[in-house]
């Protein structure tokens, strides 16, 4: 494509462009609002146990199973026609959730919960992947870095904000003894944000491609099997999976149990935190434009080894520092791989693949990840009942977790350098 062609483009999806970072933000304020500290206060109020609160977060993970049917629905295309109306049934169905405690069911709740949330999370992963192909179709291969570094600038600058009014507005309403009342604030602040969302989407043009309906999921998978550099990939994001899994779901009960940290300490340093992440997302971005997203992966990872380093030195006595930098150093992981993993498997499999590629690997890390966490749960609480010593040190379960996960971690960027960083490069 010449350079003419490029920039005429550029101008014709601008606005196609900006309406899916919007489109982003108005998605990542419904998910804090049924996320985190938030889904916690919601079912506690409802009389679901911490047990399954845990299990309902974990539901995110396991769902990425559900992005096997965006295989069955890579062809067709436009694919604005089937993913705007799920979306808009998706969030519809997830404004529905402040709305349980007044229905009065009483033992049904828990069951209405689960089974919102499972089609929920379902549905987002179902559109995922070709709603992800739709807009960074729209950006030219060596800007697609920077450009979904925009994405995250937006949204973390954005969320940081809405955390805040949304706190704001249940401590206040509980303060005056009025829960159901911020319920209800909440139940008409998604509903807002999903009619802003699904605006974006209408507003969003697409670019014409033509894809050829497989046969079915099986044979698309075979295809991208025979892709060498994806099946390396793959391999990667696979082992990766495996090494962040055994450790990083169970740091927050680390911090409040072993380093013993406040929720004030907590989300002051994730306040703090999430401003050094928009420079470190912009970074990232703009270093896309000269560099190689190979590079930026394995630089990614380098702060990832790194980051499990300071988790293994955490203890009681110097958490408050130690702990910080691991969370300091993730926010680098983080935002490189940001703008380089998706890149990466957009450069090595041709458009009319890139949804299955994309689903595929969501499925194959969602699994890994749900199965290591459940396998784990036991060895960690077996270590808990553990008093281990090193050189008079008392050593925590998480300690020796993040262990495992720094050498895997090592032997995962030999692998990188032997297997994928050149090949990605040429």
């Amino acid at each position: 494509m010449d350079t003419a062609q490029i920039q005429k483009e550029t101008e014709e999806y601008r606005l196609s462009r900006i309406a899916y970072i919007l489109e982003c933000m108005f998605e990542y304020f419904i998910t804090i609002l049924t996320s985190g500290a938030y889904l916690a206060k919601l079912t506690t109020t409802i009389g679901i146990s911490d047990a399954m609160t845990a299990i309902l977060s974990s539901i995110a993970s396991l769902a990425g199973m559900f992005q096997i049917v965006s295989i069955f629905l890579a062809h067709k295309t436009p694919v604005k026609r089937w993913v705007l109306p799920i979306t808009f049934i998706t969030q519809s169905l997830v404004s529905t959730l402040y709305i349980i405690p007044f229905l009065g069911i009483g033992a049904s709740a828990p069951i209405i919960f689960f089974a919102i949330i499972l089609i929920s999370k379902a549905a987002v992963n179902i559109v995922a992947p070709a709603k992800s192909n739709w807009f960074l179709s729209l950006v030219d291969d060596r800007n697609r870095g920077s450009f979904q570094a925009k994405i995250n600038i937006v949204s973390l600058a954005g969320g940081t904000l809405f955390t805040f009014a949304a706190s704001f507005l249940i401590d206040d309403f509980e303060a005056k003894g009025n829960l159901k009342g911020a319920f209800i604030a909440l139940t008409a602040v998604i509903c807002a944000l999903a009619i802003l969302q699904i605006a974006c989407l209408v507003i969003a043009r697409e670019k014409p491609i033509s894809v050829e309906r497989g046969e079915s999921p099986i044979k698309s998978v075979k295809s991208l099997c025979k892709n060498k550099i994806y099946v390396r990939i793959l391999i990667f994001n696979a082992i990766w999976a495996l090494a962040n899994n055994i450790t990083t779901p169970f740091l927050s009960t680390y911090q409040l149990k072993e380093l013993s940290f406040s929720m004030t300490f907590i989300s002051t340093v994730g306040i703090i935190l999430s401003f050094v992440q928009i420079f470190a997302v912009y970074f990232f971005g703009r270093y896309s434009v000269r560099h190689s997203y190979a590079s930026i992966m394995r630089i990614a990872y380098v702060f990832a080894l790194a980051s499990f380093c300071f988790v293994t030195l955490s203890t009681p006595s110097n958490g408050k520092v130690m702990f910080t930098i691991y969370r300091f150093i993730n926010l680098f992981f983080g935002s490189a791989s940001a703008v380089s993993s998706t890149s990466l498997l957009f450069m090595v499999v041709p458009p009319q693949e890139r949804t299955s590629a994309i689903a595929f690997n969501t499925i194959v890390t969602g699994l890994i990840g749900f199965l290591v966490t459940l396998i784990v749960s036991p060895i960690l609480t077996f270590l808990q009942g553990l008093e281990i010593f090193v050189f008079g040190m008392r050593i925590f379960a998480q300690q020796i977790l993040a262990t495992v996960s720094m050498i895997i971690t090592a032997l995962l960027l030999v692998y990188y350098q032997i297997f994928c960083h050149k090949l990605l490069k040429d």
